[in-house]
């Protein structure tokens, strides 16, 4: 039987309605292999355009060690590095405390973070909500693995979805790994049919809903309902808001570029350090003495010892003098990794990213020293904040609405609101808040308020008053002494 982990099974290309929607999809999957590290054929056909084939041919190794865009994505994923606290209005502590210990026990921030990275990066990605055995089950669904349909009211939220997903079915006495389409329908009346493709046509698919969910899912039995109205099992979270279409794929798309050709340079970099960076020297009309045969089949060379004391004879050996020759280094490799890595540096620019916004080692001359400053991350989170806690909201009030159906909670099934966490600020940043609020403080334009704010990123007004507040009372309770 073939394993759901075959790589074979895995890296079919999964079929999926409609053709035309074929060219984002391969974009999208294009960007999740250089995400998750299994781009090497993706490098190897950058590298027939950019170099001869007899030059691929010697070429060996393929450096796939640098990946800017994989770099940029981890570093700009970082909003769910903590869990976010949770709150409702109308929901006892007790409640949102035990609603809380089921979303950590099935995993969702660590999927959170998961899917930001998959935001980040593909644009696009989806949460899929649904009920596994006693407990919530939360997974990350690819975009790329998505065909779906909007309401032209609400452009940005699918109302049908079609999930490729491989599944384990027994079919003629043998159990084997096949792609299947879970195919979901909220338009008029609910449905949810698992299929069995059969080409990209949705019509000559097979409904094998009962073999693999042991019942039907349709009409009155439509298991995903959000305050008695029927819902979609999946968040679909977005870059950026205020798009006219579900997808925007190929935003940002100069990171992809400007990535495999990074790699093209540096695998071509290591193959004239390896061959092309040492003088070449020969012998003409002469023959080294002592020389002995080392190793055997292709592997076969002439070799003498030498050391700085080693004086080598040299017979004469055709007609003419002896001649000793040196061409120089055909690359000054020092200089190509330069060249490389300021190449990479300036692809940065056409991310949206400044020279100011990134941080370098000192004295670092490559590539792998640059990274991106904390107040630049900061400030590309919060701009996606809003659009991440709209897809948290829609997921808590599914995961809710689950609970409720199930075990009979009486959880909100919408009206969350989530805190999430702040990057730290840097000592330099630290320092440099506290300054420019005492100097505010001293001009009679700020109060100890904006001190505190400067201090601890991302606590409000409100909440720097309370904790001044809490202070005072404390202090009052544990008065200071001195030292005996």
């Amino acid at each position: 039987m073939q394993s759901l982990t075959d790589p074979r099974v895995q890296q079919q290309r999964p079929i999926l309605p409609d053709p035309a929607d074929e060219p984002r999809r391969e974009h999208s999957r294009l960007r999740r292999r250089i995400l998750e590290g299994w781009w090497r054929q993706d490098l190897d056909e950058r590298l027939r355009e950019f170099l001869p084939a007899t030059t691929i041919e010697r070429l060996g190794f393929r450096d796939m060690t640098r990946n800017p865009f994989k770099s940029l994505t981890d570093q700009l994923s970082q909003l769910y590095s903590k869990p976010p606290t949770i709150d409702h209005p109308d929901m006892p502590e007790d409640k949102i405390s035990e609603f809380g210990a089921k979303l950590r026990a099935a995993e969702l921030w660590a999927v959170a973070g998961r899917n930001q990275r998959q935001v980040v990066g593909m644009r696009e990605s989806l949460i899929r909500v649904a009920w596994a055995g006693d407990g919530l089950q939360f997974r990350v669904v690819p975009s790329d693995m998505m065909w779906a349909s909007a309401h032209p009211d609400h452009p940005a939220d699918p109302s049908v979805v079609v999930e490729a997903r491989i599944r384990t079915l027994e079919r003629n006495g043998k159990k084997e790994a096949h792609w299947t389409w879970d195919v979901l329908d909220i338009r008029d009346e609910p449905s949810y049919r698992v299929m069995l493709p059969d080409g990209p046509d949705p019509s000559k698919a097979t409904d094998i809903t009962t073999q693999v969910l042991g019942a039907e899912f349709s009409g009155d039995a439509y298991p995903y309902m959000v305050e008695g109205v029927p819902a979609m099992p999946y968040a679909l979270y977005h870059a950026e808001g205020g798009g006219s279409s579900l997808w925007d794929p190929y935003t940002g798309k100069e990171q992809i570029e400007s990535t495999l050709t990074v790699a093209c340079y540096n695998s071509f970099f290591g193959y004239v350090l390896r061959d092309a960076s040492s003088p070449i020297r020969g012998l003409v009309n002469g023959t080294i003495r002592g020389t002995a045969t080392k190793g055997s089949n292709k592997a076969a060379r002439r070799e003498i010892a030498h050391d700085p004391t080693t004086l080598l004879m040299v017979d004469q050996d055709g007609p003419g003098p002896v001649q000793a020759l040196q061409w120089a280094a055909g690359v000054d490799p020092e200089r190509l990794q330069m060249a490389i890595s300021e190449f990479e540096k300036s692809c940065l620019i056409s991310s949206g990213i400044s020279a100011t916004d990134v941080q370098q080692a000192a004295g670092a001359q490559s590539g792998y020293a640059i990274s991106l400053k904390r107040a630049f991350i900061r400030e590309r989170q919060a701009a996606m904040v809003p659009q991440m806690e709209a897809g948290d909201r829609r997921v808590l009030a599914l995961a809710a609405s689950l609970c409720n159906a199930i075990e009979g909670t009486a959880y909100p099934e919408g009206g969350y609101n989530l805190r999430y966490s702040q990057i730290p600020l840097g000592a330099d940043e630290r320092k440099a808040r506290r300054e420019a609020a005492a100097a505010g403080i001293a001009m009679g334009t700020q109060s100890v308020v904006d001190l505190v704010m400067a201090e601890q990123v991302g606590l409000t007004r409100d909440e720097a008053i309370s904790w001044l507040e809490r202070v005072r009372q404390e202090r009052a309770l544990f008065p200071a002494t001195g030292g005996e």
